[in-house]
């Protein structure tokens, strides 16, 4: 398996990746560009694209998954927010029910 000796920034990236583009007649010259590579939006693609001079597509399955996560993710902060609000209401109108059963019982005393 390929793996990246350096940091994953898009200089280091577009280093190991241009030596096989190049082997395959991949690599762009020029003006010639043999299509567009697929990646996520992450700034170090991006940077790797521009370091590569590479035209770049950003992968809509994976844009969809980032959209998907996170709509989870706030729907289950909405849950939790609302169940807290559901308890602090709750005790909210116990303490009044406490309250009001207390001024029933001053009522009675007079």
């Amino acid at each position: 398996a390929w793996s990246l000796d350096d940091s994953a920034t898009g200089r280091n990236i577009a280093e190991e990746l241009l030596p096989g583009l190049r082997e395959w007649g991949l690599a762009p010259e020029g003006d010639k560009n043999h299509g567009y590579m697929v990646t996520d939006a992450g700034r170090n693609m991006l940077a790797m694209l521009n370091a590569a001079g590479l035209k770049g597509i950003v992968c809509m399955a994976h844009k969809l998954h980032l959209v998907v996560r996170d709509a989870l993710d706030l729907g289950s902060q909405v849950r939790e927010t609302w169940c807290e609000g559901t308890k602090e209401t709750r005790a909210l109108l116990e303490k009044c029910r406490q309250l009001g059963s207390l001024v029933t019982s001053l009522e009675d005393l007079e």
